[in-house]
Formats: C-alpha cells, sequence, structure tokens
C-alpha cells in the first residue's frame, strides 16, 4: 500500500514542472574553478529530472556580486543566500564552497530552503582536480536531489 502511494505521489509529481533550484558558488574565483564547478552543477541538477536552475543573468549575477562583498566582509549567512533564492522565485538554493588547502582543492554543498534558510541536505567536502570536476559535480547533485526528492517522497506519504 505504501509503494502504491509512494509511486501515486512520484508520478503526481512528474506532471508538475521542474523545481528551480539557485546555484550560488563561493571560493574558486581567482582560477576560475568556481565558474566552471557552477557550470558542471547546473548541468547535473537540469539532468537530474524535476529539477531546473537558475539562468546567469545579469540581474542573478550582479545580485551575488553583492552577496560575495558581503561575505568578503563575513555578513553573509545561510539567510541571505535564501532570500536569494526566494528573490529569484527558487524554492531551494544550493551553496557549493571551494576551497583550496595546500595545492589541493575540496567542495563541498548543501541545499537550503529558500522559505526558512534551513539547511535540507549536504554533503562532505570532496576532493577534487581539474580532470575530474565535472563527475565530482555530478556525484554531489545526485547525492543533494536524490536524497532530496526521495525525503520529500516520504514526507508527503506520512502527511508531513
Amino acid at each position: 500500500m505504501l509503494a502504491l502511494l509512494c509511486a501515486g505521489i512520484a508520478f503526481g509529481q512528474a506532471k508538475n514542472s521542474p523545481q528551480k533550484i539557485v546555484v550560488y558558488v563561493s571560493g574558486g574565483e581567482a582560477d576560475g574553478i568556481g565558474d566552471y564547478a557552477g557550470a558542471f552543477l547546473v548541468d547535473a541538477i537540469t539532468h537530474n529530472g524535476g529539477y531546473s536552475a537558475v539562468e546567469r543573468t545579469a540581474d542573478f549575477l550582479q545580485a551575488i556580486n553583492k552577496e560575495q562583498e558581503y561575505q568578503r566582509t563575513g555578513m553573509v549567512d545561510d539567510e541571505h543566500i535564501a532570500r536569494l533564492g526566494k528573490q529569484f522565485g527558487s524554492k531551494l538554493v544550493c551553496v557549493v564552497k571551494i576551497s583550496t588547502v595546500k595545492d589541493k582543492y575540496f567542495i563541498q554543498a548543501r541545499l537550503l530552503d529558500a522559505e526558512t534558510a534551513l539547511v535540507t541536505n549536504s554533503t562532505k567536502p570532496f576532493l577534487f582536480t581539474l580532470e575530474d570536476l565535472e563527475n565530482v559535480c555530478n556525484s554531489i547533485a545526485t547525492q543533494l536531489l536524490t536524497e532530496q526528492s526521495g525525503s520529500r517522497t516520504i514526507q508527503s506519504a506520512f502527511g508531513q
């Protein structure tokens, strides 16, 4: 019975338009890795079924730049980023952090609910090379969105 209920919910969701996700990448600006990671994540999200990503319009880039200026001052938090997602009509924001430690690259992501600014899913940091960045971004999107849609189905099945 539960399997039929979950299948019915999943079928009903497939008819709806894709859920929009804003992708916010910080770090990796100096060597352009952030741009590539953002592009790979947008591609992975749009090919993950049931999701679309916000295009990088001039308005979006301007808003991102404002948020990054705040971030450099240490004032940006998840609430600011969630408001940015909400401003662009998205319920979810994929926040990506790229770091370098001793010439090694790390990437970590979390999914924020734009209404509540709560983290709904996250990944552990992935160690990556430039050659495998696309594969790592595909893994991140799959982990964030598969678990996200699975938890949404379970919550819907139990009326939560």
